[in-house]
């Protein structure tokens, strides 16, 4: 198959690993990347991905941050969707959590787009609110989880005192951010600080998957479109989305969508 063959299986300092490739022929059907030498950035159509993870299959990508601000230090709302509907890829549920820093804010997560799906959460400041680096539960910082399953999202706020707040903290803002990455600092409500120095973006994870509405019980029975090439390799069936997953055998590790990519341990490395 073409992943033996010459492809391009790093751009920059990301590894490209298949089912992922760059290169026409070098990648299995929507899970094609593209790489700007340039600038050494890898990119999913126009999603920045920075990080590729085979055995957990997922992806980790930046996402623009949404804010809603006096206008006279950005436009006053703004928020860009994210829509990943048709593709291989889901918003991970375990790793990501829905996000809001600001004061007297409520952020909304709309999680479909038809509008079936909500969720959100209030951030309240006031005079007497003490303020805990670390600590996300509403006071200037809020969290929650997403449901499985979800490709499309759009963020909306709802204020209910910005026009009476300091020049110090004149925005709210509001992501889907990978949760072990983001730990809230007080710093974060001193104006723009937060969005500036993190480039108005932040990391979040996609989960994702193969097949076509098929799962473990019909996958291997297609050896031609059979994701799980590797000898000692496994078929899971996805938990966020559709479609199955293939993993290691025990014992085993490597790319189990390449033929031979399972490789067991060195028996040096054995014991009795």
């Amino acid at each position: 198959m073409a992943f033996e063959q010459n492809c391009t299986r790093r751009c920059g300092s990301i590894d490209v690993p298949y089912p992922f490739g760059i290169e026409p022929g070098c990648y299995r059907d929507g899970f094609d990347l593209s790489c700007d030498v340039t600038e050494s950035k890898l990119y999913a159509g126009n999603i920045q991905v920075i990080g590729v993870d085979v055995p957990n299959g997922q992806a980790r990508v930046y996402k623009r941050i949404s804010w809603d601000c006096d206008d006279s230090v950005f436009p006053a709302k703004v928020s860009i969707p994210m829509d990943l509907t048709g593709s291989h890829y889901t918003f991970s549920d375990t790793r990501n959590k829905f996000t809001a820093i600001g004061c007297d804010t409520i952020a909304l997560f709309v999680g479909a787009t038809d509008q079936s799906y909500s969720t959100g959460c209030v951030s309240i400041c006031n005079d007497n609110t003490t303020f805990s680096n670390g600590s996300c539960s509403g006071a200037g910082c809020c969290q929650t989880s997403i449901l499985r399953g979800l490709q499309f999202f759009n963020i909306t706020f709802s204020s209910t005192g910005h026009e009476e707040i300091s020049w110090d903290n004149p925005c709210s803002f509001a992501f889907l951010v990978d949760g072990s990455w983001y730990s809230f600092r007080t710093t974060d409500l001193n104006g723009t600080d937060f969005f500036y120095r993190n480039g108005g973006r932040v990391p979040m994870v996609l989960d994702w998957s193969i097949g076509d509405d098929v799962g473990c019980e019909e996958a291997p029975q297609n050896l031609t479109s059979y994701a799980c090439r590797s000898n000692n390799s496994s078929c899971l069936n996805a938990t966020n989305g559709i479609g199955y997953l293939c993993n290691c055998s025990g014992g085993y590790h490597g790319n189990p969508y390449v033929e031979g990519g399972c490789e067991g341990l060195p028996l040096s490395s054995l014991t009795m």
